[in-house]
């Protein structure tokens, strides 16, 4: 049923009371046994009535704020949802088929004696087991997402060796706080993907923790890209967080670097939200 009909079904039983009480107070009037004054009688009558607009008025206003809230609330969802897909899209766009990757893993890692190959073979097998388990996931805590980079900065510095210099230091006390899954891994991309790095001039990234935020800060060297960045990936990471905690990440651009604070969700916070 509509809200329009629920509210004029509301008002036609308004109406219905009011004229009941009407026709028995007409009857009471004329009724010669009744001792009440006709003046009493009409000022009651009048304050019912009003009794009964000001309850008419309290539900119209009531039953809107309701469905206003109602409203409010499937649009945040749909938004997440929204949010959510556009992520998942853009990791399918890079994934092979799990089966024939892990297969092919597996088969480089038997076939070769090199001890680096083999940690390395291994690393890539464990960032895209995250991947695949976590990636549906809206929340998880920090301890798993450290973990994660770990094996994420193991395939980097192999790649880049010294020209990349990373520091994480981030208190024990906060491993159970709660982060949507891949946003350090696509802070660190992102820091990755924008600046030049060598081994004269490397590029330096640290995370830690500050008071209520996560920190993840590093040196700023553009790259001189015949394209601009969309921003996407940063404006999907700010709208989960709106969604998720109805809490804002601070992004701040000096000369010298690009920082990203996000703020620390304790358990509590997050099942609260939930």
């Amino acid at each position: 049923m509509g809200y329009l009909m629920k509210i004029i079904l509301v008002a036609v039983a308004v109406c219905l009371i009011s004229a009941l009480i009407d026709i028995v107070f007409s009857r009471l009037v004329k009724n010669p046994s009744f001792s009440i004054a006709r003046e009493d009688l009409n000022l009651f009558l009048i304050v019912s009535r009003a009794l009964l607009i000001s309850a008419l008025q309290f539900f119209i206003v009531l039953y809107l704020h309701v469905l206003s809230e109602s409203q409010r609330r499937n649009l945040e969802i749909e938004k997440l949802e929204r949010a959510q897909l556009e992520a998942n899209l853009s990791n399918l766009k890079e994934q092979m088929s799990p089966h024939f990757l892990f297969n092919t893993l597996n088969t480089l890692s038997a076939i070769t004696q090199d001890r680096q190959v083999k940690e390395y073979v291994s690393e890539i097998a464990s960032v895209y087991r995250y991947m695949l388990i976590h990636n549906k996931l809206s929340l998880v805590p920090l301890e798993s997402e450290l973990s994660f980079i770990k094996s994420y900065l193991h395939i980097i510095r192999t790649r880049m060796g010294s020209a990349i210099v990373i520091d994480i230091n981030v208190d024990e006390r906060w491993m159970q706080a709660k982060i949507p899954p891949l946003t350090l891994q696509l802070l660190l991309e992102n820091a990755i993907k924008h600046n030049v790095a060598s081994v004269s001039n490397p590029l330096r990234i640290v995370l830690y923790n500050d008071g209520a935020h996560l920190v993840i800060s590093n040196s700023l060297n553009p790259k001189k890209a015949s394209y601009l960045s969309t921003g996407v990936g940063l404006h999907n990471l700010m709208t989960r967080y709106q969604l998720l905690f109805a809490r804002n990440i601070t992004i701040e651009k000096t000369t010298a670097g690009f920082t990203v604070k996000l703020p620390i969700i304790n358990h509590e916070d997050s099942d609260h939200r939930r």
